[in-house]
């Protein structure tokens, strides 16, 4: 496996990452998570779906585009 290493950020890389939320709750302590990573990624799924399909899907599935 060749690497290479560079200090160059990549596109999408993330300039910080949160690993908790103890501090966050600390001053919102009230708050709480309501939706869990199956739901966001079910959301994304939904959302992207059609676009995601190779064309003519829905039709030969029959199908009725939803929007």
């Amino acid at each position: 496996m060749s690497r290479v290493y560079s200090d160059t950020n990549r596109i999408g890389d993330h300039i910080w990452w949160i690993s908790s939320n103890d501090r966050f709750k600390g001053h919102y302590p009230q708050w709480r998570i309501r939706r869990t990573v199956p739901d966001i990624l079910r959301e994304i799924y939904e959302h992207n779906r059609e676009r995601w399909e190779p064309p003519g899907a829905r039709a030969r599935a029959g199908l009725a585009a939803t929007t």
